[in-house]
């Protein structure tokens, strides 16, 4: 793991407002991302299942496994 605290820091949606739009993103990007946070923030987009499993030819595996091997692979590689 990385061995370090992650902290959430939530800021308002009009400094993401700013920030997306810093990022260069077309104004419509920009609306869609805030109308998404806006969602989860009410609570209204809660994965309940998944169709994954159907669409894949394996079993899927764990993100936390791809994410340590990644970086595992990236440590060796500097």
């Amino acid at each position: 793991m990385l061995n370090r605290p992650v902290r959430y820091r939530p800021i308002p949606l009009s400094a993401a407002r700013e920030a997306l739009t810093g990022l260069g993103l077309e104004p419509y990007q920009v609306t869609h991302t805030l109308s998404t946070f806006s969602n989860v923030i009410a609570g209204n987009i809660q994965a309940r299942g998944s169709d994954l499993p159907a669409l894949l030819p394996a079993k899927p595996r764990p993100v936390r496994d791809q994410i340590l091997q990644a970086l595992a692979a990236a440590a060796g590689s500097s």
